[in-house]
């Protein structure tokens, strides 16, 4: 099957993003030297695992993020962050968190973007890799107040930028397979992971005859101990969902952490 006007290419916005210097926080961390945050299992069954924050609960969330003046992103990343250090039980733990950028909202004159209601079927994908500092008996504030400025910073230098760049670099002259394997090295899966799909349009996202009630999008089945947390929102609702492979055991495990994602956020958006 062959779609037309769907081409898309990175070669001009490579060329014209300046890509800034790692932070402070990239710089001290080994992105590579990450533990995973629960135990080794066998099972293979797989599951998908939601927590749900309905419309009221998520518009209380979203009115908390505006008087702090955050993102909704921040908000997810310092909840989520929170309760990986919780689950180690270390006074002071250094959490790691890669964060996707989907590359096709950058634009510039030399890089034009299509309309927002084209169809687009290119995954245009950098990563930001959040680094944050939590320690026992910070509050979510202090929590947020470091993502946010640590997810600022890497924005104004447009960090999600770094693999992308370099393998543009040397994509000319660099042999298939040796390429495939630099982009995987780079974009590896981090034990610990996550991404945020945004907003699904409760509008256009129809079917003729089908009304749909409930949607959420998720990441891949990841074998324990590997865990991921995927945001997504549906019609004002925000889920929380990992995917997992594993035991009855593991499912629980993975369960537990969005429920206290989940609580995390609301019990910080009702004091806000």
């Amino acid at each position: 099957m062959q779609f037309s006007g769907n081409i898309r290419s990175v070669r001009d916005l490579a060329r014209n993003v300046e890509v800034g210097k790692p932070t402070p926080n990239e710089k001290a961390t080994d992105r590579k030297n990450q533990q995973p945050l629960l135990p080794e299992d066998e099972g293979q069954s797989f599951r998908s695992l939601t927590a749900r924050i309905g419309e009221s609960d998520f518009a209380a969330v979203k009115r908390a993020v505006e008087r702090f003046h955050a993102t909704l992103n921040d908000a997810f990343l310092a909840a989520y962050a929170r309760i990986i250090a919780r689950k180690r039980g270390e006074p002071i733990s250094v959490v790691t968190l890669p964060c996707p950028a989907d590359l096709r909202r950058f634009a510039s004159d030399s890089f034009p973007i299509a309309a927002d209601d084209a169809l687009t079927l290119a995954n245009m994908t950098g990563m930001y890799t959040l680094v944050v500092e939590v320690a026992n008996g910070d509050s979510f504030d202090r929590t947020l107040s470091l993502v946010h400025d640590e997810m600022r910073l890497q924005k104004e230098r447009h960090r999600c930028f770094a693999g992308v760049s370099a393998l543009h670099a040397i994509s000319p002259w660099m042999p298939a397979p040796l390429l495939d394997w630099l982009g995987h090295t780079i974009y590896s899966i981090l034990p610990i992971s996550y991404t945020n799909f945004g907003i699904i349009d409760a509008e256009r996202f129809a079917f003729e005859g089908c009304a749909v009630e409930r949607c959420y999008l998720t990441g891949t089945y990841r074998p324990a101990p590997a865990f991921q947390m995927a945001v997504s929102t549906f019609a004002d609702t925000c889920t929380l969902n990992a995917s997992a492979v594993g035991s009855q055991d593991h499912f629980a495990r993975c369960q537990d952490i969005l429920d206290a994602v989940k609580r995390e956020l609301l019990d910080w958006s009702s004091k806000a």
